[in-house]
């Protein structure tokens, strides 16, 4: 039935995004965080399991919920136009209930766009938008280098009837961290530019030296030391491969990283639920005896 299908549709749509989102924060369930903790010196292993169950709540609950306070606070969620067209752009009929606007130039005062930069516009149309529950869209742009002049080329919006225009506003589609550095940027002029590329580059060298370490000690399981110098070099030559251009949208990065994830789910998830029972009995009783004083303290 069609109720059934869009309740499992929203259903499975909702879990890919969460799967991916939270995964790319805090890597809960996917099995790489344990290898480095593993590795900890202590007498009793649930003590490092409670340090490795901080992490998600540290990585996804605190910082998390900072940076959507910095952009609620900056009202960078709900800032309005960036620029204004003395003419706004027409309306063009693309298909069959799809609208689409003329190319056109980018408005004066934005010299700072560059080709790539994504835009958008919000247009009104006569259908109701289920998403949102208004009759507002959103119509996507890229600004493209034509000859001497940058101009941008939209996308489509579905309507039986011509759209209009909202405000006329062109605003610039910041996405991901570029939202957060602009949230910055409205309080402090460029500081958002520094902070936020300097905190991401930090991230991706940790996490580059993270995993190098967990890819490190799978290999030596599967087939000893001598085998690490070779993969160090794989892997190293991996890293100039991934930033050399051949994976050119997000949508094929995040593909490529959902599916990587996702396959990592698939093997780690029936391993927790077969060794959940043995886990949560030794957590009990080291509480139980924690309690009971039973640890010296330092």
């Amino acid at each position: 039935e069609a109720e059934g299908a869009f309740l499992g549709g929203t259903f499975g749509y909702a879990f890919l995004w969460g799967m991916k989102r939270a995964l790319f924060s805090n890597e809960a369930g996917q099995g790489s965080a344990p290898i480095a903790h593993s590795a900890a010196m202590t007498d009793e292993p649930v003590r490092e399991g409670v340090v490795a169950g901080l992490e998600p709540f540290i990585d996804t609950i605190v910082v998390c919920t900072l940076t959507a306070l910095v952009i609620l606070s900056s009202g960078a969620w709900n800032r309005s136009a960036d620029f204004h067209w003395d003419t706004n752009p027409e309306f063009v009929l693309a298909t069959e209930g799809q609208w689409t606007l003329d190319s056109s130039a980018i408005p004066e005062g934005a010299d700072g766009m560059k080709e790539g930069t994504g835009v958008f516009m919000i247009v009104q149309t006569e259908e109701l938008n289920q998403r949102t529950g208004t009759n507002l869209l959103k119509i996507f742009g890229e600004v493209e280098q034509l000859g001497d002049e940058l101009v941008i080329d939209w996308g489509n919006v579905p309507s039986d009837t011509m759209p209009e225009h909202l405000d006329g506003g062109l605003y610039v589609n910041y996405a991901g961290a570029a939202l957060t550095s602009h949230a910055f940027d409205r309080v402090h002029s460029g500081l958002g530019k520094w902070l936020v590329t300097i905190a991401a580059w930090l991230f991706a060298i940790s996490t580059m030296i993270s995993w190098s370490y967990y890819g490190e000690q799978g290999i030596v399981y599967l087939f000893g030391d001598r085998w690490v110098p070779g993969y160090k070099i794989v892997y190293c030559a991996l890293i100039v491969a991934a930033t050399s251009g051949f994976v050119t949208t997000d949508r094929e990065l995040d593909n490529l990283t959902g599916i990587g994830t996702g396959l990592m789910l698939f093997a780690n998830i029936p391993i927790m639920l077969m060794f959940a029972k043995q886990a949560m009995g030794r957590y009990h009783a080291y509480v139980d005896d924690l309690r009971a004083g039973k640890f010296k303290q330092s």
